[in-house]
């Protein structure tokens, strides 16, 4: 009866030892998935990121592009097909503020290089006044009698109405004092 005890003891020692076998090698295979499946993230996060990154540079650019694109059309370029002959290496953007460094130094850079490429500066022209009637129509002369409204100028309410009666009358009274 104890060897039958001690073989059944046996028996299960080794069951255990084949268990714990097989429980470590489940271990073993679950920390290297884990740690497969980690690599793999890692690489799609760098590879995102420098996608991301890449992208960015890349509407940096457009930003300064357009900004030296207004600058040089400020400064009278000619040409826009000689904008990327201007060199924007000194340009940059800075992103904590919003602005750009380096733009007028581009072109005045430019400038100084190949002046023939800018018209040159022109005076402002100063722009006529002109007094708003709140009429489609231009402004009268000085002296001139007002334009007269057309009949499709006014609304078609009772003030409308009452408005352009008023007109008329004035209209006819005006001509029959000529």
């Amino acid at each position: 009866m104890l060897e039958n005890t001690v073989a059944n003891t046996r028996a299960e020692a080794a069951a255990n030892r084949v268990e714990a076998r097989t429980a470590k090698e489940q271990v073993d295979a679950a920390n290297a998935e884990i740690t497969r499946l980690k690599t793999e993230a890692d690489n799609r996060e760098r590879t995102a990121r420098e996608a991301g990154n890449t992208e960015l540079q890349a509407t940096r650019r457009q930003l300064i592009d357009a900004e030296l694109k207004a600058a040089a059309i400020q400064a009278g370029l000619t040409d826009l097909d000689l904008l990327p002959l201007i060199d924007k290496k000194a340009v940059s953007y800075d992103p904590a503020t919003g602005t750009f460094t380096g733009i007028s130094e581009a072109i005045a850079a430019g400038k100084t290089k190949k002046p023939d490429w800018f018209k040159p500066a022109a005076a402002p022209a100063a722009a006529p006044v002109r007094a708003s009637t709140g009429s489609p129509l231009p402004p009268p002369a000085p002296g001139a009698a007002p334009p007269t409204t057309s009949v499709r100028d006014i609304p078609k309410t009772p003030e409308g109405k009452r408005a352009y009666e008023q007109q008329k009358k004035d209209a006819l009274r005006s001509l029959g004092n000529q």
